[in-house]
């Protein structure tokens, strides 16, 4: 028994000759839709991997910075009072306590030969290092190796009230020396300081590619001319406490004015911020996902019109309008697919592209090793496919609708009504 034209083996067939036939009469309209399609669709990919990246590097520096800390008491615009300190010493029920000041500054730099100074952005702690050793890693480096060390070398380091201890990168990159002088610059003020020690890349010293300083907390007070007041107050729980209820019993406790957060929740806070700009990145993309569905409906277009007496003919054999449209969604589905399967990998590459560009950037701002790309899971191989097909799809759908209205005879004679 012979299939008739609407059977599972005779729509297989049609569509090889109908669909597949004429993509390899048109190779260059069929590539020119396919690449522009892959390239929409890696925009789209890349900016939402770039956005990962960000996030992930800002996540990192945070978690860098923060340490162990596990609740962070603080007063918005204007800092906490030393002598409010001495009431909130029952904190020290709830774990270990650490007053830090916490400010970006300017580092002044100059070289040998009287050159002109040069100035580089810093992230400076000012902490306790008694109480606060337990909250952040400090590795002193000795030689090419950070090393081990005790608690009574750090006081010998910041007994210095113009002592300042930086990182390797940041010496290593304006060649200084244990027992140099830099200046820190906040604001008018610049404050003379000597390099009393190096840090190795790790903890709080693997952000902002180096430009991290430590200094004892009062002397970053007098630096920074804030004699009397620190930034936050840093709690690290001891072990068993439960975090939210901690930090619901603090809250309750605490003076007016006083804030109790976690530390994440200064990422949660920037990671607003940043949806808004992603959101844009994200809008934008699409726009070069428009150029290829364009493409696709002209492709659509094209092929309807200067296909005219096939559509009639195969109206004429018996193929129903059902069949017309889901032949030429069908070619613009092939399209899509190619796009889609070429477009996740582009956008791989292309996210590589862009975070290398910004390396830099991310670096100074955030963490260097954070600045990568994930990597390509089948997530977002999904939404490339998400993205790009039902798209395509819908852009075909009005010529493919145009060509399901044509009558058989008004096709074959080339009637231009339907």
């Amino acid at each position: 028994m012979t299939a008739g034209p609407s059977s599972p083996a005779a729509r297989a067939g049609l569509f090889r000759a109908f669909v597949v036939r004429n993509l390899r009469r048109q190779p260059l309209r069929s590539l020119a839709t396919v690449a522009s399609l892959a390239v929409g669709v890696a925009v789209v990919v890349a900016i939402q991997l770039a956005n990962a990246s960000s996030v992930r590097g800002f996540s990192t520096a945070l978690d860098a910075l923060a340490g162990r800390t596990s609740l962070e008491l603080t007063v918005p615009g204007v800092g906490l009072d030393e002598t409010r300190l001495a009431d909130l010493g029952w904190l020290r029920e709830y774990g270990l306590v650490s007053p830090v000041i916490d400010a970006d500054v300017l580092l002044e730099v100059t070289p040998p030969g009287g050159a002109a100074p040069t100035l580089e952005a810093a992230r400076l702690l000012g902490v306790d290092i008694l109480r606060d050793r337990p909250f952040r890693d400090y590795p002193l480096v000795a030689g090419d190796r950070p090393r081990p060390v005790t608690t009574r070398e750090f006081l010998d380091l910041l007994t210095d009230p113009r002592a300042v201890v930086l990182t390797r990168r940041f010496t290593a990159r304006h060649g200084l020396r244990v027992g140099d002088r830099v200046g820190l610059v906040a604001g008018e003020r610049t404050a003379p300081l000597r390099v009393a020690g190096v840090l190795g890349d790790e903890g709080p010293a693997s952000v902002l590619d180096g430009g991290f300083a430590l200094m004892d907390v009062a002397a970053a007070q007098w630096a920074l001319d804030r004699l009397g007041r620190v930034d936050r107050v840093d709690v690290r729980l001891a072990g068993g406490v439960d975090v939210a209820r901690a930090e619901r019993e603090i809250a309750a406790r605490a003076p007016a004015g006083i804030t109790v957060r976690r530390p994440a929740s200064r990422g949660a806070e920037v990671e607003r911020m940043l949806r808004a700009f992603q959101f844009n990145l994200t809008a934008l993309s699409l726009i070069a996902l428009v150029v290829g569905l364009f493409l696709v409906y002209n492709t659509v277009s094209v092929a309807v019109i200067t296909r005219r007496g096939e559509i009639g003919l195969l109206r004429t054999l018996g193929v129903t309008r059902r069949v017309v449209v889901g032949l030429f969604l069908g070619e613009a589905g092939v399209l899509a697919l190619l796009g889609c399967a070429l477009g996740a990998p582009l956008g791989w590459l292309l996210a590589h592209g862009a975070v290398r560009l910004t390396s830099s950037t991310v670096s100074q701002f955030w963490i260097a090793s954070a600045a990568t790309v994930p990597p390509l899971e089948p997530g977002m191989v999904g939404l490339a496919f998400a993205a790009g097909l039902p798209l395509a799809l819908a852009a075909a759908a009005a010529p493919a609708l145009e060509a399901a209205r044509l009558t058989p005879l008004a096709a074959v004679r080339g009637d231009d009504d339907l």
